[in-house]
């Protein structure tokens, strides 16, 4: 089994092959800021955490975004088929866990922290995690018991925010700084 991880040039260039238009791709971008701002933080407390395997993941996690639309199928389940096909298990896994965390036992994961970064981002602009669950609301809580759904995934994100957090030693709200810095060059991240 191939355990390779993408390089960000290589993540692009899924992207485009893949026919990611602008605004999956600009979410992405802000996405992995997101998530490779926590993790700096986290690896500066001490904790071991894989920054490629987050970057890609990150970069990669709404890959089949536009299939699952058009197709009306589970993009995180399609992305994560496509990327296993291509030897990037690692990174499959963490997209297949982008929008529903199945080991909530562990919150410093790269699945866990591309999870929480995707919730923080609103199209291509940070937010705080109520104006982004206000939006996915608005957006997709066409009947009751999807409202329900998206109310459990609002908690039990916030319990991935507050373990976070409380680490890292800094309020939430400091992550939508990044909205003053291009999502597109690594070297423009404020870390």
């Amino acid at each position: 089994m191939k355990k390779n991880i993408p390089d960000r040039k290589e993540c692009i260039m899924l992207l485009t092959e893949n026919k990611a238009p602008e605004n999956v791709y600009r979410h992405s971008l802000r996405v992995c800021q997101v998530a490779l701002f926590i993790v700096q933080k986290l690896i500066k407390k001490g904790k071991k955490i894989n920054f490629h395997e987050v970057r890609a993941g990150a970069l990669l996690h709404d890959i089949c975004k536009i299939q699952g639309i058009n197709e009306k199928k589970d993009h995180a389940l399609l992305g994560s088929m496509l990327l296993e096909q291509k030897g990037y298990y690692s990174i499959a896994e963490i997209v297949r866990q982008h929008v529903n965390l199945e080991n909530p036992e562990n919150l410093l994961s790269p699945a866990a922290l591309v999870n929480y970064a995707d919730k923080r981002v609103r199209h291509h602009e940070i937010v705080t995690l109520k104006v982004r669950f206000e939006d996915l609301v608005i957006r997709y809580g066409k009947t009751p018991d999807l409202r329900l759904k998206m109310r459990h995934l609002f908690l039990s994100t916030k319990e991935i925010e507050d373990y976070l957090f409380k680490i890292i030693e800094i309020p939430p709200d400091e992550v939508n700084t990044l909205n003053q810095f291009s999502p597109h060059i690594e070297d423009n991240f404020p870390f």
